[in-house]
């Protein structure tokens, strides 16, 4: 199995999770539809900013991911580094998400 058969699902689903993840998050940071309203507004408006951040940073990354891997095929690089670089690119993003969420808290 290909790097380029897989790698692009996942991609695909993890751009969803960051999208929809962002949406769940809002809610929760102004006291919208999502459980954990509330807050005073100095931390909505820091939970806001960090918001922003953390899912636009990973947003961006998954779209550059999706994008490499349109030029990974015709840059014939072995299966196995197909699969590191790829899955590096994608973790990458995630871990930035990560990061930006452990931030808030």
């Amino acid at each position: 199995m290909q790097a380029t058969e897989v790698l692009p699902i996942v991609g695909v689903l993890g751009l969803v999770t960051v999208e929809f993840g962002g949406w769940a998050l809002l809610g929760f940071a102004t006291g919208g539809p999502s459980p954990g309203g509330g807050a005073t507004p100095e931390d909505t408006a820091r939970r806001m900013r960090f918001f922003r951040a953390g899912h636009a940073h990973a947003g961006v990354l998954v779209v550059l991911s999706l994008v490499y891997f349109l030029y990974l095929d015709p840059a014939d690089f072995s299966n196995g580094v197909d699969w590191l670089v790829g899955a590096g690119l994608i973790a990458v993003a995630f871990v930035v998400l990560a990061i930006g969420l452990i931030k808030q808290l």
